[in-house]
């Protein structure tokens, strides 16, 4: 966290809250694959949130981390990775390692 400038903070945070006003609708044709991913402390992308996408969207799949914030990449990597792994292969047919 503190190795981000702050004026790059507060552009992103600016730049979420414009994002955040769009309809979960405007996802509702999209026929790729999506993968939420989320930590069930997530305050930045809530697991609410993803509830409230997945069930709009025709082909999406989510997966909340237990004990996990935002960046569940980094806190969980393990299972961060298998989780994507076990999604491309699943969509993609791409063999997990």
């Amino acid at each position: 966290y503190n190795l981000t400038p702050y004026s790059y903070k507060e552009f992103i945070r600016d730049d979420i809250k414009q994002t955040r006003n769009l309809s979960p609708e405007v996802l509702k044709n999209l026929e790729i694959p999506f993968l939420f991913l989320t930590g069930e402390k997530d305050v930045l992308f809530p697991p609410t949130g993803v509830i409230a996408l997945t069930s709009v969207m025709q082909n999406a799949d989510s997966f909340c981390f237990k004990n996990s914030g935002h960046s569940v990449y980094f806190e969980r990597a393990v299972l961060f990775n298998q989780t994507v792994d076990n999604f491309l292969s699943k969509v993609y047919g791409i063999p997990v390692k």
